[in-house]
């Protein structure tokens, strides 16, 4: 999650560092996270866009709103593949 809040980047990045996650060994929770974090806690979408036209007060309160999301989002992602490993056999994803 933290990884996913700091690392600048686009898309064309964030997604294929995901996938390295995977083959690593990392399971689909800790790539979801990741991706969830990047696109809610992205510290350079947050200077360069929001605190300039929002102000400090916003991206605090938006920033704090959403830190558990990322984490909610692996944690479910986790338990659905999970859930689909056992249904249909394949344990490649947990």
């Amino acid at each position: 999650m933290v990884m996913g809040a700091v690392l600048p980047g686009g898309p064309l990045t964030i997604f294929p560092v995901a996938g390295a996650f995977l083959l690593l060994g990392a399971d689909v929770g800790t790539a979801v996270a990741f991706i969830t974090a990047w696109n809610l806690l992205g510290y350079n979408r947050a200077l360069i866009w929001e605190l300039p036209f929002f102000g400090p007060e916003f991206v605090g309160w938006r920033i704090l709103i959403a830190v558990p999301l990322p984490i909610i989002a692996g944690l479910s992602a986790r338990i659905v593949a999970r859930a689909v490993a056992s249904r249909w056999g394949g344990d490649q994803w947990t």
